[in-house]
Parts: structure tokens; sequence; C-alpha cells
């Protein structure tokens, strides 16, 4: 498979829109095991609280249209890095709406390594999230992509490993990926299905990295940032390795002076499979 930089260097997509319901922001923080009252509990937060993460859930039809209109295989595509700044929390009963533009096409030794932005406003045209994404498309080529349009924002330093860590862990049960399938409304068959994944060289079904991330972000609410999820204005981190469930995940984190928490999740084997992580906060 060969990606051409000048067909989809600046490619943006149409507009998606997605109406935020309360049955959509529960399911996802449920599907989590994250039971926060702020998310669930509608007598005591009349307005309730959105899962920090959610906004991938507005992103993925722009992702999914993009892949159908190229005609580029999803089994050959796995998720790398993510880079989510929240510019104002999303509110339940209104519509978003989500572009997807195509920064940058690298060739890395696995594959091509493809740059998104993500950007999703409210229905006065405000700006609210935005998701700088990599994605790598495995065994494919591509031609030199020249001057990028636009560079992606860069990250708080990492030092591993962390130092004077918190440490908590949890089980991912086997059908833990379908359940985030359905309740995230995110669908790519090399999570859930054995031969889609086979079709991609991968022995097992994966999970989803925006899966792993969100387990690791309901953690460090709850352990570091007193249960509030409106504290969060940024998140990004790096998928190092699969993870294929069930298996059991080890979260390390470490709060630093500069409201910003580094984490990385690692299996049971103690393999990094999430690294670089950050969290901002206020």
């Amino acid at each position: 498979m060969i990606l051409k930089p000048s067909e989809l260097v600046s490619y943006i997509g149409p507009v998606f829109e997605l109406n935020v319901t309360k049955r959509h922001t529960m399911a996802y923080a449920a599907c989590l095991n994250d039971l926060l009252p702020i998310y669930f509990d509608d007598v005591t937060h009349p307005k309730l609280g959105i899962h920090p993460l959610f906004p991938v859930c507005c992103e993925w039809p722009a992702l999914l249209d993009f892949f159908h209109e190229n005609n580029l295989p999803m089994h050959r595509m796995v998720h790398a890095t993510h880079d989510l700044h929240i510019y104002q929390p999303l509110s339940l009963g209104q519509s978003y709406f989500t572009t997807a533009e195509v920064i940058s096409l690298e060739q890395r030794t696995p594959g091509v390594y493809l740059t998104w932005k993500l950007k999703t406003v409210d229905a006065e045209d405000t700006l609210v999230n935005e998701t700088w994404q990599g994605n790598l498309f495995l065994g494919a080529k591509t031609e030199d992509c020249g001057a990028f349009p636009q560079i992606a924002p860069s990250t708080p330093k990492f030092s591993s490993p962390l130092a004077g860590t918190q440490v908590s862990s949890l089980e991912v049960s086997g059908g833990f990926a379908h359940t985030y399938t359905e309740c995230a409304r995110i669908w790519n068959p090399i999570h859930t299905e054995k031969s889609a994944a086979h079709l991609g060289n991968m022995a097992e079904p994966l999970l989803h990295g925006t899966a792993t991330l969100a387990l690791a972000v309901s953690e460090i609410v709850k352990s570091t940032l007193n249960s509030d999820p409106e504290k969060i204005r940024r998140i990004g981190c790096r998928f190092s390795r699969p993870v294929i469930a069930p298996t059991h995940l080890r979260i390390e984190t470490l709060e630093t002076e500069e409201e910003v928490i580094m984490f990385q999740v690692l299996s049971q084997k103690g393999d990094v499979v999430l690294r670089d992580g950050f969290v901002e906060h206020k």
C-alpha cells in the first residue's frame, strides 16, 4: 500500500454532527467501570459531567469517513499517539461539529505515520476540543512529504522511569473491547474480530488505544484530581505496545509542580504499553 502526500496532506473532510446525550455519556463512563456520581447522579449533579476522553466519540465518524472516501483498509491502521486539548467541557443536549484534517505523512520503520488534526466546535463555531492524533499504517510506504503545512504542538518532557510514583491496577475483561466498541460507538473490526486482526498480521484483536487511555484517565481523576474531571485541560500519550484482553494493567502516575501529571501503563508482564502519558490540569 502506497500513501501519496499529494493526495492526502491538507485533506479536510466533511463536518460531522454529534448530539451529546445522557445515554451516550453514561454508557461511555459505565463501560470503563468509572462510576463517579458526577457522571450518573443527575439529582445531585443536574448538568452531569462527561468523561474527559469522550471527545473521541465526536471524532470517530470523521476518521471513519476518511477511510471510506480514500479506500484505505482499517485493518492496516493502529493508533500511535494522542494529544487532546480541551478548551471547554462538553455539555449534555448540545450538538458538536467535527472535521478531520490530514497534517502530514512520514515514513517510519513499521509503516506510514499519519498525523491528523481533529477540530470540534459548538453551534456558535466556538472551538471546544482539538486533537492531534497519529495513526500508523502498518507495512505502508509513502513519498517525501516535503514541508508540513502545520506543526503539531510540543508535549511536556517525560522522565522515565517515573520515580516516586503512585501505582494503581485494574483487570480488563475478555469482552471489554466489544463493550467499549458499542458504548463509545467506535467500531474498527481489528478490536473485536479475530479474522480482521489476522488481515492486519495481528495474532489477536487489539484493545482500542483510546480505551486504554480512558482507563488511565479515570484512575487519575479519582486518585489525583479529587474526582473532578473538569479540571483536565489536555491529555496526551504514545501507544507503544498492543493490549490484548483479558489482561491486568498497572498504571503509574507522578504529579509534578507544574499542574502536569505524568503517567504510563504497563502490562501484566511489565512491558510499557502506553508511554509518555500526561494530563495537564488547572
